[in-house]
């Protein structure tokens, strides 16, 4: 028995629309599938819904980067979404936002 729920998909085990899904999420600002859409993989027309809209909101909003990463940080703080976290915390700080102020989101 495996621990791996939802195993990982090679391209080419994938069916025409999940494989639509996951080029679609490599070729875009991402560049990689990591985080949640090995699983939406396994709706495929859901989950390239949901990446479009994340798509939109983290590459595409009207905040500046560092904001707009705090703004995912404090969801994260808030909902106690460890992994969110976890993979935006870097991504706040490269952008900009102040250490400390991450820091005083994590207390």
């Amino acid at each position: 028995m495996t621990t791996d729920r939802f195993p990982v998909l090679a391209l080419d085990e994938m069916t025409a629309d999940q494989r639509a899904m996951a080029e679609g999420v490599i070729s875009g600002p991402r560049g990689r599938l990591a985080g949640p859409f090995n699983v939406w993989l396994r709706s495929p027309d859901l989950g390239d819904k949901l990446q479009r809209v994340g798509e939109f909101v983290r590459f595409r909003s009207s905040l500046p980067a560092h904001l707009n990463e705090f703004a995912i940080l404090i969801t994260a703080r808030h909902w106690n979404a460890q992994f969110v976290w976890f993979a935006h915390h870097p991504l706040a700080l490269k952008a900009g936002l102040d250490p400390a102020v991450a820091d005083d989101l994590a207390q």
